[in-house]
C-alpha cells in the first residue's frame, strides 16, 4: 500500500446529553445519512445495524477506551471513493478515532490506533481485513 492524496475529515463539538448524532456527506453512502445512538457505557454496548457506513463508526467508538466520551455531534467528509478499492473504510476508521482522541486523549500510539480500527471492521462492519489499509492510513 501507499498513501495517496485523498482525505476523510471528521468534525464536531462535544454535547453533554450524552446522544452521539453523525452525519456523512458521502452521495454514495446508504440511507439514512445522519445517525444517532446513546454513548456507550459499562454493561451498553453499541451493536451494528444499519446504515452500514455507521457500523465502521460504531465499531471505533465501541473499542476506544480512552474513555470516557462525551456525547458529540459530528460530520463526515470524505473524497476516498466508497468501493474503489482506496480503502475508505480505513480511512473513515482513522479519522473517527482521530477525533476521538481529541474528545477525550489517549496514549497516541500509532499502532494501538491501527488495530483498533482493524478491530472495529471486524466485529462491526463483519469484514475480515488484513491490517495493512489501517497501517498506512494512520502513518501515511
Amino acid at each position: 500500500p501507499m498513501a495517496i492524496q485523498m482525505r476523510t475529515v471528521v468534525v464536531g463539538n462535544p454535547r453533554e446529553d450524552g446522544i452521539i448524532s453523525i452525519t456523512t456527506t458521502a452521495e454514495e453512502a446508504e440511507e439514512p445519512k445522519t445517525v444517532q445512538f446513546s454513548v456507550p457505557s459499562e454493561g451498553v454496548s453499541l451493536k451494528p445495524g444499519e446504515p452500514c457506513w455507521a457500523n465502521y463508526v460504531k465499531g471505533v467508538i465501541q473499542h476506544y477506551k480512552a474513555g470516557p466520551l462525551p456525547g458529540f455531534d459530528a460530520v463526515i467528509e470524505s473524497n476516498v471513493p466508497i468501493g474503489g478499492g482506496l480503502s475508505s473504510s480505513a480511512s473513515l476508521e482513522v479519522a473517527m478515532y482521530t477525533f476521538l482522541q481529541q474528545l477525550s486523549p489517549d496514549d497516541r500510539d500509532p499502532v494501538t490506533k491501527a488495530l483498533v480500527c482493524q478491530k472495529a471492521e471486524h466485529t462491526f462492519a463483519m469484514m475480515p481485513c488484513g491490517i495493512m489499509d489501517q497501517f498506512i492510513s494512520v502513518m501515511g
